[in-house]
Parts: structure tokens; C-alpha cells; sequence
């Protein structure tokens, strides 16, 4: 299993909610504490398809929402 997370390098992620579900459609986990990043988080997946439809991967995301709530706060102004 191919990841930007070395440490996440060839783990399987059968069995996890956000492959299993992302395997069928977009899914988006509900905010947790992540472990290692020591922060609030959400992980999204998408199912990734050939022209015929075969399913081919999952592609995952994590969220730092610390780090997503500076971004919005400096879009919105807020960091004066």
C-alpha cells in the first residue's frame, strides 16, 4: 500500500472504514484524535475507477483540522 506517510509504507488497510467504504463512494470519517499527528482529524476517500468502471484503488486523504482551521481563518481575515 503505497502512502506519504513512511510508517504507513505496506500496512493493509482492509478492514478500516474509510477504505471499505471508499472502495464504493466518496466517504468522509467523522473527526477523531489522531495519534500521531497529535491533533483533530478527518480522513475523506474516493473509489478510483478505470472507463469501465473497475475498481483499481482507493485514494485516501487525512485532514489535519488544526491546520485547516488556520488556513480558513487567514482566508477569512481573521488572522490580524
Amino acid at each position: 500500500m503505497p502512502s506519504t506517510n513512511p510508517g504507513e509504507e505496506g500496512k493493509p488497510k482492509a478492514g478500516k472504514a474509510y477504505f471499505e467504504n471508499g472502495k464504493q463512494d466518496f466517504y468522509l470519517q467523522k473527526p477523531y484524535q489522531s495519534t500521531d499527528l497529535k491533533v483533530p482529524a478527518m480522513t475523506l476517500s474516493v473509489p478510483l475507477r478505470t472507463a469501465d468502471g473497475r475498481l483499481v484503488a482507493v485514494l485516501a486523504a487525512r485532514l489535519d483540522l488544526v491546520a485547516l482551521t488556520t488556513i480558513v481563518g487567514r482566508r477569512a481575515g481573521q488572522d490580524r
